[in-house]
Parts: C-alpha cells; sequence; structure tokens
C-alpha cells in the first residue's frame, strides 16, 4: 500500500521505530536496513530517520529521507509533512517530464518543417534544372550558338548553387545549440555565409547576451539569408553589413542587413518572391520588415519585433 507506506526510525542505536503498515516490525536481532548501511549511517552520527516513497501506488520514483543525529527527532506529524513533500516531488517530476516530452515534440515539428519546407524547395529547384537540361539537349540537336548555351548552363549553374544554399541552410539550423543566444547564432551563420559564398560580411552585434525561442531563431536567420542571398546575386558588390540592436525599454530587436550596390529603384522594393517571404516571416515573428535606401548607395532590410524574455 504506497500511500500508507513509511519507515520512522526514533532511534538508529536502539533499533526502535515503525515500519509501513502491511510489513511487520523488526523482529528481536533485526534491522531496518542493510548491515553495512546501518553501520554507514551510525558512521555518520544518524540515530533518527523517516522515509517515504515518491511515486503513485505500485510505480515508486524513489524515496524521500530525512535524517537527524537527534534520536526521537521525527514522530508521526513529521511523517504525515513528508509524504506531503513527497507529493509536490512527485508534481514537480510529472511536470518536467511533461515540459520534456512537449519539447521534444516541438523539437520534432520544427524537424518535419524543415524535412517539408526542404523538400518543397528542392523538388522545385530539381525540377527546374531537368527543365533547363532537357532545353539545353534540343538547342544543342538544333546546333544552337554558344553564346546561348552558356547563358542555359549558368542558369543551371545557378539552380545548383541554390540547392547547395538551401542544403547547408537547413543543416545550420538544425545544429543550432539550444543555449546558444540570438547574436551568437546570426554571428556563427554570417561568417558561414562568408565561407560559403564569394561575399565578406561584416557584422555589429551587442555583446550582451540575448535568448530567446529557437523557433524565432530560425526565423531571424531565414531572413538574414534571404536578404544576404539578396545582395548576393543582385547588389553588383563583395560586402555587406549586419547591425542588430535590442532596446531593454520596449524589449524590441532591431535588425538590419545593408549593401553599397547600385541600389534598387523604389518601384522594385515590394517586388519579388523573396521579398515577399521575408514579410512573412516578419509577421510570423510580430514584428515588420521595411527595405529603404542605404544612404549613401545601397539597399537597407530593417528587421524589427519584440520579444517576451531576455
Amino acid at each position: 500500500d504506497m500511500a500508507r507506506a513509511f519507515i520512522l526510525i526514533r532511534d538508529l542505536v536502539a533499533n526502535a521505530g515503525e515500519g509501513p503498515f502491511d510489513f511487520p516490525p523488526p523482529r528481536e536481532g533485526e534491522l531496518f536496513c542493510h548491515r553495512d548501511l546501518h553501520r554507514a549511517l551510525l558512521g555518520l552520527g544518524v540515530r533518527g530517520a523517516v522515509i517515504v516513497p515518491v511515486g503513485g501506488e505500485g510505480r515508486p520514483r524513489g524515496l524521500l529521507c530525512s535524517f537527524s543525529e537527534r534520536p526521537g527527532a521525527y514522530d508521526a506529524l513529521d511523517v504525515d509533512f513528508q509524504r506531503r513533500v513527497a507529493t509536490q516531488v512527485m508534481i514537480a517530476l510529472n511536470t518536467a517530464a511533461l515540459h520534456a516530452r512537449g519539447q521534444e515534440m516541438a523539437a520534432m515539428r520544427e524537424r518535419q518543417r524543415l524535412s517539408d519546407e526542404l523538400h518543397d524547395e528542392m523538388a522545385q529547384i530539381i525540377n527546374g534544372i531537368a527543365f533547363e537540361l532537357h532545353a539545353l539537349q534540343r538547342m544543342a540537336d538544333e546546333g544552337m550558338g554558344s553564346a546561348a548555351l552558356g547563358l542555359r548552363l549558368r542558369q543551371v549553374q545557378g539552380a545548383l548553387e541554390d540547392a547547395r544554399a538551401m542544403v547547408r541552410q537547413a543543416i545550420f539550423e538544425l545544429r543550432i545549440p539550444a543555449d546558444a543566444d540570438l547574436w551568437q547564432n546570426v554571428s556563427a551563420y554570417a561568417a558561414r555565409f562568408s565561407q560559403w559564398h564569394d561575399l565578406d560580411v561584416h557584422v555589429a552585434l551587442p555583446d550582451k547576451s540575448l535568448y530567446i525561442p529557437l523557433g524565432q531563431t530560425r526565423e531571424v536567420l531565414r531572413i538574414v539569408q534571404e536578404a544576404l542571398w539578396n545582395v548576393r546575386r543582385h547588389a553588383g558588390t563583395s560586402e555587406a553589413w549586419i547591425e542588430g540592436r535590442y532596446q531593454d525599454r520596449s524589449r524590441t530587436v532591431l535588425l538590419q542587413v545593408m549593401d553599397r550596390g547600385p541600389g534598387v529603384p523604389a518601384h522594385r522594393l515590394d517586388a519579388g518572391q523573396g521579398i515577399a517571404t521575408m514579410r512573412d516571416r516578419a509577421e510570423r515573428l510580430g514584428g515588420v520588415l521595411t527595405l529603404s535606401p542605404n544612404a549613401p548607395r545601397g539597399l537597407r532590410v530593417t528587421l524589427e519585433f519584440s520579444v517576451a524574455m531576455t
């Protein structure tokens, strides 16, 4: 009967106490515990103890033990109190287990999301490459000039580069350490992007750590990725800058990706699927994404969103 079981040792030296209701007390010459443990407890000066199980009926998770150097230190009231503490310990263990289960399920959902996203994007790229290769074959059969063939080949190479970038991004996201803060992740990704592509990325981020949920971090990194990718493809420059700030009073993150290329005409600031995707990600963060000229030249992509914790 786990609800009523306990051991109350009033005096370990005299081997006096009470056992569980469903077990008789020790007979003459017997001890409450193994002789080696009995000897060790006496060596530590233990005279009294209260031991109650932690766990539901038939499923003990452990024992909650209290010890005293004074004989007769514990009585029935202490047993009742310790049972109540054991109940709270069990509630805490169950809560921790549910929390861990929730984190595990969230991680599984995130892995599934990344898998689905990578699958959809890669399928689109592969289909595009297949189409281009078919066109190349037809052009070669029809004796098309080298200039036209070269253009098609560059398109295929660009698609392959897109595929490599997506795979690298997915691998990076899967390896994001759970205990790394936002600025560390952004800095690490900028360094990786510089290695992967011919673009020097200069970073100016706060020294103070900023911890936000992992899902939000991934959304921020995807926005940074798209902004850097646009610089790499369209800005006509070999450098980009990332600046970040956190405003304590408003609990607002401000992150900017800038270049000093020729710039983008005003009528094209809201065009393109990449920009639309960045705006969608900003909305999922509960924030806003804006594009503006970067004086004296170039483009500035600004992400602003609030966080609930630091």
